[in-house]
């Protein structure tokens, strides 16, 4: 019969009669794999995704050792440990830098991280053997101790979540946990001691007490969370180190600290607690788990005394730097304040304020009674942004001016133009009754309502007003160009009667008329329509109409008392000099008959006339009634005469 290698450490086993002469020598190679199996091996780790180690039957084999170091491999890998029938016992170090699984058949696997080690066995059951981490739950009686002096032991504790950690800084004297650590199986009896490699410097869990003791220079380093759940508290009391929250403290009970805490040091003289952050993009933050949306945590400061005086604080949040003697420079801060009501109770202000050339001064006040801002009257600028304007309000605090859509108000208040080029005041007023408006007031009295106003009501009717008995003004240029008077009397290029005013041009519009002038009443016989008179008052002429009889009726000035009679006026002398002509205008082609102004003009000068807007001349046909009057009556007499002739050659 042949030797066979079944067993665990693959040793040779004669069978009865096998081995005749060399029996010794594999007795006493035997005895030397047992030795080996004892002690250090190593295994180089191919570069690839897996890789199989298989312990040599009856040979030196460093896989055999109790100890085994696995070097190379440049990915993480697969290890399968062969022959699937061994059950054997290591102590593997992963000293590559990838993890590595290790599997023996289909059952579970153990892995080992880069730079970590491991006591694994295997079961051997062939296609289905498994891989067991030996101490994967490990419970200790007693008391643990770590080194046996305090210079340099670290001991570091992984959880089943990747990062998550708990380890002992021998060199910072503390304690870093990432993740959770549990010591023990129930709560009875299991005290666990760390030293650092500060002498007197250690870290004991004190089972007997329920506490947690830190001794010597030891610190505590939480890089992970502090839960602290339902009714139990976290009392930080008289701790004269550091206490570092790198991450998130998560405090479901009530985080409580005393007079004499101080977080991470502290250097303000006036502050029982302070908070300080290792560099300029650490926040203290205060996150709500709760998944209702209409729910948030609280940041609560107060003082917790029955009877406030009208000083005393309700908390401040101050922005603070520090000057070279490491003296307070506030910058700026913002708290509240209690002011006692008069009917015994408290109302809280809150502020904001910022440092001006050395002296704090306040910016935003919120009282029980109003909202200030700038309560000092300094001279401090306010500005509003909008989606497309940096000053859509603009407060100028030197020249106390308003601007909207401007950062230079030239008035009390200037409205300067959007983006898109508009500038406009809305006045709207969404009552519909009748008797609704929207008004803005112009006055000269505080308090009163005077000056004058413009309206426009829910009829649509735009009303422009003055209270006071004075006219309403218009000007260009700074210049009066329109005036209506108290008493009804519109002035167009003057203020008074007498004055130079006149109306420089009335555009008619394509259809509809220039200006309509409309009698009430068809009853009257006569009405003035239009009057023109001198600076006297006198009157020069006017336009009547007779709504009865439905005419017009064209008046000149022609009283007796205003001439001084000089002669006869002359007739047919200018009529037959005059010369009718046939003619085509030439602006629109119109046919017509007329007489030639300049022609006109060495006959009867004052039935021609020119206006300072135009070179064409223009002429009053009335003006040559006078002389066609003159030539008719001339014209008369001539017949009369030869009338007179005829007659008296019949009688003869």
């Amino acid at each position: 019969m042949a030797s066979t290698y079944v067993n665990d450490l693959r040793l040779n086993e004669m069978a009865t009669g096998d081995g005749s002469g060399t029996w010794g020598t594999t007795t006493n190679t035997n005895l030397s794999l047992i030795s080996e199996a004892m002690g250090y091996g190593t295994e180089a780790v191919a570069d690839a995704s897996t890789h199989t180690i298989t312990m040599a039957d009856g040979a030196t084999d460093g896989f055999r050792c109790t100890f085994l170091r696995l070097t190379g491999g440049g990915q993480a890998c697969t290890v399968t440990l062969a022959p699937n029938t061994l059950s054997h016992t290591w102590i593997i170090r992963n000293t590559t830098s990838y993890a590595l699984t290790f599997s023996q058949g289909s059952g579970a696997n153990v892995i080992i991280a880069a730079g970590q080690a491991k006591i694994v066995t295997t079961d051997g059951l062939g296609s289905g053997a498994v891989v067991y981490e030996c101490l994967e739950d490990l419970e200790l009686g007693g008391t643990l101790t770590v080194g046996i002096d305090d210079t340099g032991y670290d001991v570091k504790f992984f959880g089943a979540t990747s990062g998550k950690y708990w380890l002992w800084d021998e060199s910072a004297d503390g304690v870093v946990q990432q993740g959770t650590l549990t010591v023990g199986v129930d709560d009875t009896g299991y005290d666990v001691k760390f030293f650092g490699a500060t002498s007197g410097a250690y870290m004991l869990w004190d089972e007997s007490a329920d506490d947690l003791v830190l001794a010597g220079a030891a610190g505590l380093d939480i890089a992970g969370d502090i839960d602290v759940d339902g009714t139990a508290n976290l009392d930080i009391v008289d701790i004269d180190g550091a206490v570092n929250m790198a991450t998130t403290a998560l405090v479901t009970g009530v985080l409580t600290t005393t007079a004499a805490t101080v977080f991470n040091g502290g250097f303000a003289s006036n502050a029982a607690s302070t908070i300080t952050t290792a560099d300029n993009t650490d926040t203290l933050e205060l996150i709500s788990t709760d998944a209702d949306a209409n729910v948030a945590p609280n940041l609560r400061m107060y003082r917790n005394s029955g009877s406030p005086a009208d000083s005393d604080q309700l908390g401040k949040i101050q922005l603070e730097g520090r000057n070279d003697n490491s003296q307070d420079v506030i910058y700026a801060e913002i708290g509240s304040q209690i002011k006692d009501a008069s009917d015994g109770t408290e109302d809280g202000r809150i502020f904001i304020n910022t440092m001006v050339a050395g002296t704090l001064q306040s910016r935003i006040n919120v009282l029980d009674t109003e909202t200030v801002f700038n309560d000092e009257s300094i001279d401090l600028d306010f500005r509003v942004e909008s989606d497309g304007n940096a000053n859509m309000l603009f407060v100028d605090g030197g020249n106390d001016r308003v601007g909207i859509g401007t950062a230079s108000p030239i008035t009390n208040l200037t409205v300067g133009d959007d983006v898109n080029g508009r500038v406009g005041i809305h006045l709207y007023n969404t009552n519909t009754t009748a008797a609704a408006y929207a008004q803005l007031n112009l006055g000269h009295e505080s308090g009163a309502f005077s000056g004058g106003y413009v309206s426009h009501d829910y009829a649509g009717n735009m009303k422009v007003w003055n209270r006071d008995n004075d006219p309403i003004m218009f000007a260009t240029n700074d210049t009066e160009t329109m005036r209506i008077t108290s008493g009804g009397a519109v002035f167009i290029g003057d203020s008074t009667f007498g004055g130079t005013a006149a109306i420089h041009a009335v555009e008619v519009p394509a259809s509809g008329a220039g200006c309509l002038i409309r009698v009430d009443s068809a009853a009257n016989a006569s009405e003035t329509m239009l009057q023109f008179q001198d600076a006297a008052s006198q009157a020069l002429g006017s336009i009547t109409s007779n709504p009865s009889a439905n005419t017009t009726a064209y008046n000149t000035s022609s009283d007796g008392r205003l001439k001084d009679i000089t002669g006869e006026a002359k007739g047919l002398e200018i009529i037959n000099a005059l010369n009718p002509v046939a003619f085509t205008w030439k602006s629109s082609g119109v046919k017509a008959e007329g007489l030639i102004a300049q022609e006109v003009e060495k006959l009867v000068d004052h039935a021609v006339s020119e206006t300072k807007e135009s070179e064409y001349l223009q002429m009053d046909y009335s003006k040559l009634v006078t002389p066609l009057i003159k030539a008719v009556q001339e014209l008369s007499a001539e017949v009369e005469q030869l009338k007179q002739q005829a007659h008296e050659k019949c009688e003869n």
